[in-house]
């Protein structure tokens, strides 16, 4: 029999009427869709649009919250409920990087601000002496657009959600078309792809590694190596200006250009370390290096290939686990290289290349669920229904969810018709 060892939370002593931290998720919830102002340890009222979105796993109870501030400015971030304030420093929050986007410490009662890992501060509000009303309940989710499906229908909802797709669609591309007046339009592909490779975790230190390596001076520099050491050069190029690499302290070919320290490699899978991300990166600079990555890819988007896409995005490694899988490919695809392309049909007034890229997008296969996703089908489809899951579909989730569902501007959305069961502070 092997042993095992345990990992327990601090244990701290509560009175026996102090509610459970799932009680006061849904106390805190119900409080801000009936509009309540909390009194915070500031002395600065909180008047708060939005509870945020429940939080999976690991890191903050609610995602995406949004709180107003006395002379108007909008905040958005993460918050954590505990029993009391002392939870916070108990359970080790003000020392996890996981919470320093925490706007807000909601606990059932006492008073003290918190301090994050990086030394700011946050405030706190209790909920002990606020007097809530019955809550307002549309179909089972408590959201306008719970019933949605048995209003609209399959056919119409698949509608609503694909033209939101569209417009998510083509807001990427303008905010493309807008960076390429400024900069080299192929460094914006390639930063485009090196933030996508980076996921949430890493996306900034891939953003700030893209911006520091500009891709032109890459590529002359990879294609001024013989040919069969090209993928070696690019592959160290990458890791030793990443920090992560091996050959930095015995003359690296590119001097590092970040810290081991910048990178968030805790509670990663394997197949996300920023290792296998950059090796997998280097790859694809490599794949279309004799003809740049805009000449490479352009074919298969023109074509409105969506699978062919995909598959030359893909990059396999050796032992099974791959370094870009489907699932990532498909990400990029969706919301970096099709939306470029789009923008640069804009650019060009190339009517072709522009219907291949909008055809490719609709025929994308549908990606990974996330917490987004999966939020929006609990409030949406609350009361039943299933809907078909493409790209493009999950995009327009995405797009209803950040610019209508954030903010509980339920009256807005084409999903809630105009039902104003959840206040909001008209943002």
């Amino acid at each position: 029999m092997t042993s095992a060892t345990f990992v327990r939370e601090p244990r701290v002593s509560y009175l026996a009427e102090v509610p459970s931290e799932a009680v006061l998720w849904d106390l805190w919830e119900a409080a801000v869709k009936q509009r309540v102002v909390f009194p915070s340890d500031t002395g600065e009222p909180m008047r708060v649009v939005s509870p945020g979105r429940r939080g999976k796993g690991p890191g903050p109870d609610f995602r995406d919250a949004v709180l107003k501030t006395r002379d108007g400015r909008l905040l958005i971030g993460d918050v954590e409920v505990h029993r009391q304030p002392g939870g916070w420093n108990g359970h080790g929050h003000n020392k996890d990087s996981r919470y320093n986007n925490v706007v807000l410490h909601v606990v059932f009662r006492g008073t003290g601000g918190i301090a994050l890992e990086l030394g700011i501060e946050a405030p706190t509000v209790a909920l002990e002496d606020i007097s809530l009303p019955a809550p307002k309940n549309t179909a089972e989710s408590g959201f306008p657009c719970g019933d949605a499906f048995t209003r609209l229908g399959q056919a119409r909802m698949e509608e609503v959600l694909g033209r939101a797709g569209d417009a998510r669609f083509q807001s990427k591309a303008a905010r493309f078309r807008l960076r390429s007046a400024y900069v080299m339009p192929e460094d914006v592909l390639y930063a485009g792809l090196m933030e996508a490779l980076g996921y949430s975790a890493n996306r900034e230190p891939f953003r700030q590694l893209a911006l520091s390596l500009p891709y032109a001076w890459l590529r002359s520099r990879a294609l001024g190596s013989p040919g069969r050491d090209r993928q070696r050069w690019l592959d160290e190029a990458l890791l030793d200006a990443s920090g992560l690499g091996g050959s930095a302290v015995n003359g690296s070919r590119v001097h590092p250009l970040l810290q081991a320290s910048d990178w968030r490699v805790g509670g990663l899978r394997p197949a996300n370390h920023p290792r296998r991300r950059l090796l997998g990166a280097a790859q694809l600079l490599h794949r279309w290096l004799p003809t740049g990555l805009e000449a490479g890819l352009e074919p298969t988007v023109r074509a409105g290939d969506g699978k062919g896409l995909i598959d030359a995005l893909v990059v396999e490694a050796s032992g099974g686990l791959a370094l870009v899988g489907r699932s990532r490919a498909l990400d990029i695809a969706a919301n970096v290289v099709l939306p470029y392309f789009r923008a640069i049909a804009m650019r060009r007034k190339d009517r072709a290349l522009a219907q291949g890229a909008i055809g490719a997008f609709k025929v994308l296969p549908s990606a990974a669920e996330n917490e987004i996703t999966r939020e929006f089908r609990t409030r949406a489809l609350a009361a039943g229904g299933s809907i078909k899951a493409t790209a493009r579909i999950q995009q327009g989730m995405l797009h209803i969810y950040r610019n209508g569902c954030r903010w509980l501007a339920c009256e807005a959305c084409p999903l809630g018709q105009g039902t104003r069961t959840v206040q909001s502070n008209n943002h």
